[in-house]
């Protein structure tokens, strides 16, 4: 990696930044230099300036927010991933490693939010969501339960009223 600072010339580390060498070269080759290139052969080692986040409920009209029963939707929520540009693409959702929703829109202000019928037996579930941006791939996880819809039909009835079974 090669930098250059305002006032002292162009550095070189050749081991992440541990440690920096002077480039000695005559001070008129140094004007038109790029204030800094920063050049890696794998991930660089930057904190991000987002921090993506999925957050996965229940969409249907009865149940509790953090189960879903089968053959019902869940509403998987996004924020602070990259809105679409040249290089950040739409996100993908994956269902236990299966791929459920592709080309899910980003909005500008990083967020997304889609309802997808669930398919899985009962359990946890796991929801990945991945978006390129360029080389690069961002991938968030979260998780639901998933619970069987067998239930009585009295217990049905009374929980789709809004009434608690003691």
């Amino acid at each position: 990696m090669v930098v250059a600072s305002e006032t002292g010339g162009l550095f070189r580390t050749f081991d992440g930044g541990i440690s920096w060498q002077h480039l000695d070269l005559p001070n008129y080759k140094t004007i038109d230099v790029v204030k800094s290139v920063v050049a890696a052969r794998g991930e660089v080692p930057f904190a991000p300036p987002r921090t993506p986040m999925v957050f996965v409920v229940n969409a249907g009209k009865t149940g509790l927010p953090s189960a879903v029963e089968s053959n019902q939707p869940v509403r998987v929520i996004g924020t602070s991933f990259l809105p679409a540009s040249r290089s950040a693409q739409p996100v993908r959702i994956l269902f236990d490693g299966v791929v459920v929703a592709e080309a899910v829109q980003v909005r500008a202000d990083g967020s997304f939010s889609i309802d997808i019928p669930v398919h899985h037996s009962p359990g946890e579930m796991i929801v990945t969501v991945e978006q390129r941006d360029g080389h690069r791939v961002t991938i968030e996880a979260s998780s639901i339960d998933v619970v069987s819809g067998d239930r009585p039909d009295s217990t049905r009835a009374a929980t789709n009223s809004g009434s608690t079974i003691q």
